[in-house]
């Protein structure tokens, strides 16, 4: 009778080997949603942090035809007051801060001077709290993760490339985006248009951009 009490009890239960199967198995239907959205995450950073690099970047580009079309206004030669840093195609590149279109040699600082930083009021930089503003002060801003450079090459006496570059690291890695766009010297020599002896209007061409 004992015996057979025994043996009833031993078949209805579960083995050491059935119950480490049924937890590997439990374990891998758990696991593979985990790492698909963990996956997911991190490409939706990598998505973020892309977009405010292009945008960063593009602002770099849209900066240095400001400066163009200043000494235009000016009547100045197109491309005066851009420093030497910029179009120095052996350097670091140059910074450039937005708030009063000072120029910073990237290679200063030990490499970090063209570090972008977050004023998220724009208090430091000049916006009067309205909206965030990205710049190159480090005080009184948070640092990001973004660094820029801008370069300036010559190809003729009346048109250059420039090339914003925005590095930053994600997850460990450093990642790069680099906007570039014709720059044309395209005040000079232009037709002067005048409507009802009104102020002369200036007809160019466009920038063409490539990313």
């Amino acid at each position: 009778m004992f015996s057979q009490t025994t043996k009833k009890i031993a078949a209805g239960g579960f083995t050491l080997i059935e119950a480490l199967v049924a937890i590997s198995i439990l374990t891998l239907s758990i696991a593979g949603p985990m790492v698909t959205a963990s996956d997911g995450l991190k490409n939706s950073t990598y998505a973020r942090d892309q977009i405010v690099a292009f945008y960063i970047a593009q602002e770099g580009i849209e900066i240095i035809r400001s400066i163009r079309d200043g000494n235009a206004l000016n009547n100045t030669s197109w491309l005066t007051g851009i420093a030497a840093a910029c179009t120095s195609g052996a350097g670091a590149g140059c910074g450039i801060d937005i708030r009063n279109l000072n120029f910073i040699d990237c290679a200063g600082n030990g490499g970090t001077a063209c570090n972008i930083y977050y004023d998220p009021k724009g208090l430091i930089a000049g916006g009067g709290g309205v909206r965030g503003i990205y710049s190159h002060v480090s005080g009184g801003t948070q640092q990001t993760i973004y660094k820029r450079s801008i370069k300036i090459v010559a190809i003729n006496a009346q048109e250059s490339t420039i090339d914003a570059t925005v590095t930053w690291i994600s997850h460990g890695i450093t990642k790069t985006i680099t906007v570039q766009s014709r720059l044309f010297n395209q005040y000079d020599n232009l037709g002067v248009v005048t409507v009802n002896d009104s102020q002369p209007l200036f007809c160019g061409v466009h920038d063409l951009i490539s990313v």
